[in-house]
């Protein structure tokens, strides 16, 4: 079953699989990663060359210099990860499940948290905020990266289960209702 997928990288697809590695895809033969992953992928991200993986049993996983990493490090976090997404400047992004969302300084390993609204569900980077969907109260949080502060909490439609930034607007996925939410940037509406 896959859990996760990003997009192509370095000439691969990466897969998150439920279960130990991950399998990165080349077209006509898969090849499975890492035993980091022991417990299986909750999302991926890539960041500066390196593949970001969040382990649903309690780690952020990056793996160094795909398409075949020689190091891996753990990243211990308190939370079940639930999204994940990476900037190009050193930091992963993680939607935690219940009311937070983790900073990790991929540098340093220091994380910091903010609490959002209730079950995040998915997290995009655009419009120089982090964008958060929280499924349970129907509502997208716009997080300002630094300092880490949660700017606005806006109304969007029942169980938002996407969240996208482009073409000057964010983007979001409301499971229940079937539709699609469009906020401005500009005016958080």
């Amino acid at each position: 079953d896959v859990a996760a997928q990003v997009d192509r990288v370095e000439g691969s697809y990466w897969v998150g699989v439920d279960g130990p590695g991950n399998t990165r895809v080349n077209i006509g033969e898969p090849t499975t990663i890492g035993e980091p992953t022991a417990s299986g992928v909750a999302a991926l991200a890539y960041s500066d060359e390196d593949l970001l993986a969040a382990d649903v049993a309690g780690a952020l996983v990056v793996f160094e210099d795909p398409p075949f990493p020689e190091e891996t490090w753990r990243v211990p976090l308190a939370h079940t990860r639930v999204a994940l997404v990476a900037d190009d400047d050193g930091y992963a992004w993680v939607a935690n499940e219940g009311y937070t969302v983790s900073r990790v300084d991929l540098e340093s390993w220091h994380i910091t948290d903010v609490e959002v609204g209730d079950r995040p569900t998915a997290i995009a980077l655009g419009e120089g905020s982090v964008w958060v969907a929280n499924g349970s109260d129907g509502t997208v949080s716009r997080i300002r990266p630094f300092p880490l502060v949660v700017t606005a909490t806006i109304e969007v439609g029942r169980d938002p289960t996407a969240v996208a930034v482009g073409e000057g607007a964010v983007w979001v996925a409301n499971g229940l209702d079937g539709t699609v939410s469009r906020i401005d940037p500009a005016t958080n509406t």
